[in-house]
């Protein structure tokens, strides 16, 4: 299995993520022993690591319906989105009329409150 930069399990850069994709390992300990790593090493660790990530390419996003991307492994915190483009802009265009209608409904309430604090003045 080839070597990539993680997309969906990076802190930093996402080698570590990638090393652990593709030896089967938690990402958690892997990192853990770059830290470690580079302190027994005295830095020479962390000097490799950033050379690794300008060498080693980010892995490759497969794209779905031309235009949402998902990647061959999902980690625990990201899920792949299946909502086509019109499906999207549908729930945007859903989102902000309610939030505009929310929105007018606050300056309403509002307005009417100045006018009875006008009137009683």
């Amino acid at each position: 299995m080839k070597l990539y930069r993680s997309r969906t399990d990076s802190r930093l850069f996402g080698l570590c993520g990638g090393i652990a994709q593709s030896a089967g390992l938690d990402p958690t300990w892997v990192r853990l022993g770059f830290v470690i790593g580079g302190f027994v090493t005295g830095g020479t660790l962390f000097i490799l690591y950033f050379i690794a990530c300008m060498v080693v390419p980010k892995e490759p996003a497969v794209t779905t319906a031309g235009l949402y991307e998902t990647y061959p492994y999902q980690s625990s915190y990201a899920s792949a989105s299946n909502h086509t483009a019109n499906e999207v802009d549908a729930m945007m265009k859903d989102l902000e009329q309610k939030a505009l209608v929310r929105e007018i409904q606050a300056l309403r309430s509002k307005l009417s409150q100045y006018e009875k604090q006008a009137e009683g003045a």
